[in-house]
């Protein structure tokens, strides 16, 4: 007996995904999706933090409620972490392999409970290149359209990537992918987030939108030399701000992270340090004085142990995160006790929503 999945709704534009078509087309295809999208990924679920053989079905596996489901096999083994995908391997140590429960390469929906703007990943092992298969791409307004797009070679490094993007107007909610035969196949680097409007106001109107994201830093080890790398995105200072280095204070001394000569030590965490003594790190965004912003979330991404950038010595290293916020040289949020994880990257997010009709500086 032979079942034929058939899925109504309009085509979906060719302008709005971007498939390549073999392995060499990466690049090109993953550009070309970035430029649709207008910006680099917010997120990026590389599953490299996930056992061999650990369920990933149906479970939260980042911001923004991003999950993926076996529709045919809902069970722990419908969707697992593994380095073996259907023969092929994973781009890193390992993706996410869906089960073959029908014989024919289970059906999957990678869902958001927040809809997004645009979503990527990479296709591995999808019945051979000659095979097509159906996507379908559900909004969070009720519509949907489809497209098909041909397979991947089998058990080979030979992944394919794929990138959607919602219309003007509208946001993912879900994407369904139905294979057409095939086997065991997977999928890694699930990329996707939202595009953030400007949250440049008027001073004295109520603000309702968030600013996108202004800066992120990477402080790798801090032994002995201020080994830190600045990303501050231009295209994001839509809320009219300005940054400053990354920076600590060392008794009556302030060492900033683009400083190496004088930083070297200030770096290294001491035992002495604690939340009163002032010797955290910091940075000032200068925000325009005739705007006013509404804060959203501070994200901070964090490992801590004796094995941080690949150096693996016995440091003193920092067991919690607490956060201070100054507006002009006061005090006007402050949390701390954030514990952090020592053997896994782990989000930490601090709710800024209070901190709304803000004028001027803020540390």
């Amino acid at each position: 007996m032979v079942f034929q999945i058939e899925v109504f709704g309009q085509t979906c534009s060719t302008s709005t995904y971007f498939k390549a078509a073999t392995r060499s087309e990466n690049t090109a295809r993953y550009n070309a999706w970035v430029t649709a999208a207008g910006e680099s990924p917010d997120q990026t679920i590389t599953f490299e933090n996930y056992t061999n053989g650990q369920t990933l079905n149906n479970i939260n596996l980042g911001r923004l409620g991003a999950s993926i489901l076996n529709l045919e096999n809902s069970g722990s083994s419908g969707i697992v972490a593994h380095n073996d995908i259907g023969s092929a391997p994973p781009i890193g140590t390992r993706g996410a392999r869906i089960d073959d429960n029908s014989n024919d390469g289970d059906d999957i929906r990678i869902s958001f409970t927040t809809p997004v703007n645009y979503v990527g990943f990479y296709i591995i092992d999808l019945n051979g290149s000659s095979s097509t298969h159906q996507v379908r791409v559900n909004y969070s307004d009720g519509t949907l359209c489809n497209f098909t797009i041909d397979g991947v070679n089998e058990n080979c490094q030979c992944e394919e990537f794929l990138g959607i993007v919602a219309p003007t107007g509208k946001l993912i909610q879900n994407i369904e992918l139905y294979p057409n035969g095939g086997s065991q196949y997977g999928i890694d680097n699930l990329m996707y987030g939202t595009v953030s409007s400007p949250c440049t106001l008027p001073l004295g109107t109520a603000p309702s939108l968030t600013c996108p994201k202004v800066a992120q830093f990477n402080i790798h080890d801090g032994i002995g030399s201020c080994d830190i790398d600045e990303n501050v995105p231009g295209d994001r200072f839509n809320c009219a701000a300005s940054l400053s280095q990354l920076s600590r204070n060392t008794g009556n001394t302030t060492c900033e992270c683009n400083d190496e000569a004088s930083c070297v030590g200030d770096w290294a965490h001491s035992e002495a340090d604690n939340w009163s003594q002032g010797s955290e790190v910091f940075f000032t965004i200068n925000f325009d004085p005739t705007k006013t912003v509404n804060f959203g979330e501070l994200l901070i991404q964090a490992l801590t142990g004796p094995n941080i950038g690949g150096i693996n010595e016995n440091l003193n290293y920092p067991r919690r995160l607490a956060v201070r916020v100054y507006q002009n040289g006061t005090q006007i949020f402050t949390t701390n006790g954030i514990t952090m994880s020592t053997t896994t990257w782990t989000y930490h997010s601090v709710n800024l929503s209070s901190l709304v009709n803000r004028p001027g500086n803020a540390t």
